[in-house]
């Protein structure tokens, strides 16, 4: 009589519906249809090579974060000193009413943009980002893509507003106390001009920085985000787990197990019943 207790075919079916039992079971409990070479070869080739385009993406994505946030920090500081050189120039157009308004009334007028000014040099030179400096002519903000990057340029008092009147050059600075063109002088006029150019020049700045956070960070953040979804699910095709299928293959590979194992210890037990069960007759044996 032959034991089933030897019966290597046996055996061999229980260990392979064992392996295949645990790579279901792996693959529900991780959500990856692939976790080792073995699984799929082919499939895992191809996704490694979607994981490194994801990281790329990823990684060119949180530049993009950083260069948005640049450009917000630059323009609030812009955004405050245009508030103070709308205030100025209010200024200068009260102090041009000379028939209603003392001396010492026009003294406090220059003192206030005296302020003004000191403020926005402060301005000027404080802004910085990690500790980087915005306005100092050497900081640029990076494009998306590979484009033409944005230079901030040099900032200060001294050369903003360049106003040319009568042949000289005028800046804001010379709006300052004791300087030609003081809102308590005879040359309200041509402060009014400069500062009006001033305020100009801010304002065109301001608008260049939203035109390359929308049209250049903008998009590319955008293309970034649409780009980065679509290789991501084109990688989860390929690597995550189909757990509706997947359930299916588990309760049937645990079917097979437990069948084999109640196979087995049948045999064990008593091999001349397991040849009954599987329809063999021991006397044709």
């Amino acid at each position: 009589m032959i034991g089933i207790a030897v019966n290597i075919g046996m055996i061999n079916a229980f260990g392979r519906s064992q392996v295949m039992l645990n790579q279901s079971a792996q693959r529900l409990a991780t959500g990856q249809r692939i976790n080792a070479g073995r699984d799929d070869p082919a499939g895992l080739i191809a996704s490694e090579n979607l994981e490194a385009q994801l990281a790329a993406l990823e990684a060119e994505s949180r530049a993009m974060e950083r260069n948005d946030a640049v450009v917000r920090t630059a323009e609030a500081a812009l955004a405050e000193v245009n508030g103070m050189l709308v205030r100025g120039e209010g200024l200068a157009v009260a102090a041009a009413n000379t028939g209603a308004m003392s001396d010492a009334e026009r003294d406090a007028i220059q003192m206030e943009m005296d302020s003004i000014n000191q403020s926005a040099e402060r301005a000027f030179r404080t802004a910085s980002f990690a500790g980087e400096p915005l306005f100092n002519g050497e900081f640029s903000v990076p494009s998306g893509d590979g484009g033409t990057p944005l230079n901030l340029g040099r900032l200060s008092i001294g050369s903003l507003g360049a106003t040319n009147i009568d042949g000289d050059l005028f800046v804001q600075r010379d709006t300052g106390s004791g300087e030609s063109l003081s809102l308590n002088g005879d040359r309200v006029g041509d402060a009014q001009r400069v500062l009006a150019e001033s305020r100009g020049q801010i304002a065109t700045l301001r608008g260049q920085l939203g035109m390359f956070q929308r049209n250049d960070i903008g998009a590319r953040r955008a293309s970034l985000g649409a780009e980065f979804v679509n290789v991501s699910d084109a990688n989860s095709n390929i690597r995550d787990t189909d757990y509706a299928s997947e359930l299916v293959n588990f309760a049937r590979r645990r079917t097979l197990r437990d069948s084999a194992s109640a196979i087995l210890s049948i045999a064990n037990q008593s091999p001349q019943n397991v040849f009954i069960a599987l329809g063999f007759n021991s006397r044709r044996l």
